[in-house]
Formats: C-alpha cells, structure tokens, sequence
C-alpha cells in the first residue's frame, strides 16, 4: 500500500489542528485578552437579588452572562461568614480588601 495515501488523512488532520479556528471578528476584544475580569458591583446587586428571589447559579450566571462558576466563587468567596447570606455591598468589601495593591 502507499504510505503518502495511508498518511494523507493524519497530515491533513494535523494541519488543521494548527491553524487559527474560525471565528468571528469580535471575538478577541481588547477584554478578553485581559484575562478574567472581576465581577462588578452591579451585577454583585444583581445576583443578590437573585438569590433572595430563589434562582439557581446557573440561571444567575445565563442572565448575567458569566459562566456559572464565577457566579459560585462569588458567592461562596464573599457571603457573611456567620450568616452565610450574600450581601453585595458587604461583598464589594471584602473583594476588595483581597485585591492585590501595587
């Protein structure tokens, strides 16, 4: 048999796999090659109200965009040690006393 036929198919799959992946233009924004961004006070009010009202992480995380385990780290990281209830002011607080200063 001929080895360049028996080949063909693995060179071409290896090819694939280094070439850039398709996708759109808007992909790579200014923030994403930031890294992971920190949660804002905003959306730390939104998932406080979230909460009170019963939703699950994952639908908090869908309506606010994030993946759910950002939503979950927040959560568990900042909640009321005693009480164990998230307050988003109280949580900005300690996010920030965490924060590295330079």
């Amino acid at each position: 048999m001929d080895r360049r036929k028996v080949n063909a198919g693995r060179q071409d799959h290896h090819q694939r796999g280094r070439r850039a992946p398709d996708l759109p233009a808007d992909h790579r924004t200014e923030a994403s090659c930031l890294g992971p961004l920190p949660v804002r006070d905003t959306e730390r009010i939104a998932i406080a109200d979230e909460r009170r009202a019963g939703n699950s992480i994952r639908a908090i995380a869908a309506l606010l965009t994030r993946a759910p385990s950002t939503i979950s780290r927040e959560i568990n990281r900042n909640s009321d040690p005693g009480t164990g209830d998230y307050h988003p002011f109280a949580a900005h607080q300690r996010a920030a006393t965490r924060r590295p200063r330079p």
